[in-house]
């Protein structure tokens, strides 16, 4: 599995470098090599070591429970995208191509830009609908994003 994770993360590099070419994939690099996770992203670097590492252990034990995958990915830029949902469905396609695993929710989230997105796969959906995910960015993520609590 943690191959299928990081060819993922070598593919989605590749993607970005030819979708964005001004921005530095290799700062992302960088930050994923400090990083040391395999489902938090946080190419924004909005999150400490420690924060990472929680999230991380936190989206693993939950894995032990379920075959849905979360994925967090800090950015900012969304590129040609026209929004930070588009951006979240463009990583969940990709993903769930990547890993054959068509249960996953990815979070995004841009400090520079102001969005955050989140994209279930239609598996995932009949658990965590739409209208739950604008409720938890509504009333759980943007009030602590507003405080500057990225975590």
């Amino acid at each position: 599995m943690k191959s299928n994770k990081l060819s993922f993360f070598i593919f989605l590099l590749l993607i970005l470098e030819i979708i964005f070419p001004n921005y530095s994939v290799s700062q992302n690099v960088e930050i994923r090599d400090k990083i040391d996770t395999m489902s938090v992203y946080d190419y924004e670097a909005i999150l400490s070591s420690n924060e990472k590492k929680v999230l991380e252990e936190t989206i693993l034990k939950f894995k032990k429970h379920t075959p849905k995958d979360i994925l967090i990915a800090t950015t900012n830029s969304i590129g040609p995208m026209k929004d930070i949902q588009e951006y979240a469905t463009y990583l969940r396609e990709v993903y769930t191509k990547d890993t054959n695993n068509e249960e996953i929710v990815v979070i995004a989230i841009s400090k520079t830009l102001r969005k955050i997105g989140i994209s279930t796969s239609d598996k995932s959906r009949q658990i965590v609908s739409d209208k739950i995910c604008e409720e938890i960015i509504n009333h759980k993520m943007i009030p602590e994003f507003a405080k500057g609590n990225f975590f």
